[in-house]
């Protein structure tokens, strides 16, 4: 991860912290991210990218159930977002504070998962402030 990359995570923790107490006591529930770019569909070595690409030629809606790093992830292909994937990082089954910087790290496990380098857009919390 960059040093920029790192500051920019936990800046963006230390906002989230620090209006901990406006938000409801489990908040924030989940965080959604969608990647920049379409994914790479032209190596179908891993069998996630196959899946997920498979369906995108298909014109189908995908979603994909994952235990990363003990958080619930949901992968999404949808033809909709024109190659794009969304991911949903959810608190549970921890019932701890999800920050920005875990879901990076989640963001990271998840390419080694899928086997391909993604570009990801900023994570937005859901279910918070």
């Amino acid at each position: 991860m960059e040093s920029s990359e790192k500051d920019l995570y936990a800046k963006l923790d230390g906002i989230l912290l620090s209006i901990r107490r406006y938000c409801h006591p489990d908040a924030p529930k989940e965080y959604v991210v969608i990647s920049r770019d379409a994914i790479p569909c032209g190596d179908y070595s891993y069998p996630k990218v196959s899946e997920l690409c498979k369906a995108l030629e298909l014109g189908v809606k995908v979603v994909t159930k994952l235990i990363v790093k003990g958080r619930e992830v949901e992968l999404v292909a949808d033809p909709i977002l024109d190659g794009r994937v969304a991911v949903f990082v959810r608190r549970e089954p921890r019932g701890d504070l999800l920050t920005f910087s875990e879901v990076h790290e989640i963001l990271q496990s998840l390419e080694g998962i899928l086997g391909v380098r993604v570009t990801w857009g900023r994570p937005f919390p859901r279910g918070s402030c």
